[in-house]
């Protein structure tokens, strides 16, 4: 099953600048779309891992398998 870890960098309507790792639970959906750029990488595969910076399970990439 594929994994998606996304980071999002958005303005408020104040202007700020706010950013980070897209936590799925706590995520708002509205029927307003916004435009985005996502970018796909390759050459590497995400395996769930402990995170002492966030103090949650995160999303860490290691260095793919090229045997499959």
């Amino acid at each position: 099953m594929p994994l998606v870890h996304c980071h999002a960098a958005i303005r408020t309507e104040t202007g700020a600048v706010k950013g980070g790792p897209i936590l799925t639970d706590a995520c708002v959906v509205s029927s307003t779309p916004i435009p985005v750029l996502v970018i796909s990488l390759d050459g590497f595969e995400l395996c769930q891992a402990y995170d002492p910076e966030t103090n949650i399970p995160l999303l860490q990439p290691y260095k793919a398998d090229d045997d499959e």
